[in-house]
């Protein structure tokens, strides 16, 4: 006998009616299979991102409008703010500081979209602005939809150049099975490069000018770690393909690896360990990889990346 029990929803606003009637299907024949979908349902609406706490209580249904099988769940939410800002500093590659000032609309049009808008200036004149859009779909599983504009400014005095990226970029991301995540991504950047003295190299001045690159970009992810930020056990692996040529006149196929393991040896003592490595090369009728594309641009070569062992061939 199929459980048909009576749900309700408290602090819910009225936009996300569509979202619940998407994500709560309760077509189970046991009593234990209801508790797992309870649970299930639970994680679904803490993955939108949209609510500060959710509970849920089951109970005895009773009264005139009492279900047959004699069961109702009640969600508990409290929802976010529609908007918070954030002021922080940020100690980057090559030791750079960074001042972080950004804004979030964790749910703006009431139906799990996030806007989100940051703006960094560094201590080397590194000036970055980024706008972004993100939307949750509730299918059989959970996938992402997301938008940006950025513009990146860098300075290198010590390589001779100075570097601006303007651009947009749009993705997809889903799940596909446990602790495996898949990401197609399309971005589009047009890129300035420009000489800070006439002393630079000559492969600085080679490739100084404009640039455009319009790349497909495809990214599997499989995370065991218990938690992204300071886990304590648990391994992360990302493989990364990337083709840039779908127009604008920058063409390579590109091909990372990511590995991180971590392992706690004492409480609260972490060993965390990471390998990054790729393979790249141009097409077409490109013969060199462009500076603005390399893994380890020129400016980065004699600086540490951290935690890492790096290795890269280009062919």
């Amino acid at each position: 006998m199929q459980l048909k029990p009576k749900i309700w929803f408290l602090n819910f606003s009225s936009n996300f009616y569509s979202i619940i009637k998407r994500t709560v299907k309760f077509k189970v024949d046991k009593f234990e299979e209801f508790i797992k979908e309870v649970h299930r349902t639970q994680v679904k609406f803490e993955s939108l991102v949209c609510f500060l706490n959710i509970s849920a209580l089951i109970d005895v249904s009773s009264g005139p409008k009492a279900t047959s099988q004699g069961y109702e769940v009640t969600y508990f939410v409290k929802e976010l703010k529609r908007i918070k800002g954030s002021v922080n500093t940020v100690i980057g590659r090559d030791n750079e500081g960074s001042l972080v000032v950004g804004t979030v609309t964790p749910n703006v049009f009431g139906r799990s979209e996030k806007l989100h808008c940051e703006f960094s200036y560094g201590s080397r004149q590194t000036r970055t602005f980024n706008v972004s859009f993100y939307k949750h779909f509730i299918l059989d599983t959970l996938a992402e939809l997301n938008t940006s504009v950025f513009q990146n400014e860098s300075d290198w005095p010590n390589s001779g150049y100075k570097q601006i990226d303007r651009g947009t970029s749009i993705g997809l991301g889903f799940p596909f099975m446990q602790n495996i995540r898949h990401t197609v991504q399309w971005e589009g950047c047009w890129r300035e490069l420009n000489m800070n003295t006439r002393y630079v190299s000559f492969d600085v001045r080679e490739e100084s000018g404009h640039t455009l690159k319009s790349a497909v970009k495809h990214i599997l992810t499989v995370d065991t770690r218990n938690t992204p930020l300071m886990p304590t056990f648990g391994s992360l692996l990302q493989c990364t393909s990337e083709i840039a040529g779908l127009g604008g006149n920058i063409r390579f196929l590109k091909n990372e690896v990511l590995l991180q393991h971590n392992v706690e040896i004492f409480p609260e003592t972490v060993i965390q360990g990471s390998v990054t490595g790729g393979v790249m090369r141009p097409l077409g009728s490109q013969k060199e990889i462009h500076i603005c594309d390399k893994f380890c641009p020129i400016n980065a070569f004699f600086f540490a990346f951290g935690p890492e062992f790096t290795i890269v061939i280009h062919y």
